[in-house]
């Protein structure tokens, strides 16, 4: 397997485009039309500069794609795999874009899904006529922790050492894994999409070091985001929010394993340790330049909140679990940023998954 398309040009896809073409994949780069800035330079040059630190395992330098384009034309042509890399809620404006130029057998992996990502951009190919035979399936997370240095270069300070990928539906996870592998031997099966968006630790992590901190980012204060934002406190919400996340991955019958342990099993030998997930971040040298966001208002709120949080508390009381942490902490971020994200927000309807039981859902799955 040899050709790659990137959707998306932030963070993680530059990141992606360089590593994958600097070992040996022939990538092909799209941003969408409205934000072609984020490739101007680098389609000028025709090369992404990555940098990288040894505990990655990663090669620096400088990559070279093969295609660097906003024509979604010329991105989808003859791609393997397809690796959307974008803000959960652009899924659906992918989907729909993508639709008249993907061909049956093409695989689109959402790298990651958030919650139910692949279920609605399988829902949103079919409405807009795409082929049956596309394959769909999506990540727990980004396989880097990553950041651009500026519009031509990125840096990648840390690789993901083991993350979970699922189909929807579940039974193309094998054939869709077998192909990732090859991209990233990292990645490992999931029992269905439930999983993945259960795992993605971000809606339940991001809002409470963001809101317990908000004093110090109004301020202008300079945090580090794990090293220094994860107090005592902080800790105490993000294991409310993890028991909750536990339970209600129990009633589906998931072994999910606590926040602590997914973290310790995607930065293990990079130095990560610890028995809470204050122990674990504070302690991975991976996250000793992440620094607060500068506004309140970032996509750890704004994004993590409606495409994950929101659905994932709407399922919890749909199944009868308790879900009282994550309500205040829904209910705090709309006071503070004085936004309904609710409207914003996944639906179980849109993810099919209104007014069933637990059995129907896992059976759709």
């Amino acid at each position: 397997m040899k050709t790659v398309t990137v959707m998306g040009a932030g963070n993680g896809g530059f990141s992606a485009a360089a590593d994958l073409s600097l070992r040996g994949f022939q990538v092909t780069l799209f941003e969408h039309p409205s934000f072609s800035g984020n490739i101007e330079n680098i389609r000028r040059s025709g090369v992404i500069g990555l940098s990288t630190l040894p505990s990655t395992g990663l090669a620096g330098g400088f990559a070279r794609p093969v295609c660097i384009t906003t024509n979604m034309e010329e991105a989808v042509a003859g791609a393997e795999m397809i690796f959307v890399i974008v803000p959960a809620f652009a899924h659906i404006i992918f989907a729909q874009a993508m639709a008249p130029f993907l061909r049956n057998g093409q695989m689109v992996v959402l790298m990651p899904g958030g919650f139910g990502g692949s279920i609605l951009f399988r829902k949103a190919l079919r409405a807009a006529a795409g082929p049956a035979g596309v394959l769909v399936a999506e990540t727990s997370t980004l396989p880097y922790a990553c950041r651009k240095l500026d519009d031509i270069s990125v840096w990648i300070r840390g690789r993901k050492e083991s993350f979970d990928l699922a189909a929807y539906p579940a039974a193309d996870t094998q054939q869709i894994l077998a192909l990732a592998q090859v991209l990233y031997p990292a990645v490992r099966a999931a029992r269905n999409v439930l999983e993945t968006g259960l795992n993605n630790l971000n809606p339940f992590i991001h809002p409470p070091i963001v809101l317990l901190n908000a004093g110090s980012t109004e301020r202008g204060d300079r945090v580090l985001f794990y090293h220094e934002g994860i107090t005592p406190a902080v800790q105490h919400l993000i294991e409310a929010l993890d028991r909750e996340r536990l339970a209600l991955a129990d009633l589906f019958s998931l072994s999910l394993d606590p926040a602590h342990r997914i973290l310790l099993t995607h930065y293990g030998h990079q130095g990560a340790a610890g028995n809470t997930f204050r122990e674990v971040a504070m302690g991975n040298p991976v996250y000793r330049w992440s620094e607060m966001p500068s506004r309140i208002d970032s996509r750890y709120l704004t994004e993590d909140i409606p495409m994950s949080l929101i659905p994932i508390r709407a399922l919890a009381r749909q199944a009868g679990v308790p879900c009282r942490t994550m309500d205040a902490v829904i209910t705090m971020t709309e006071q503070v940023l004085k936004n309904d994200l609710g409207a914003l927000a996944r639906t179980l309807e849109d993810l099919d998954m209104e007014g069933r039981t637990v059995t129907e859902i896992l059976q759709n799955l």
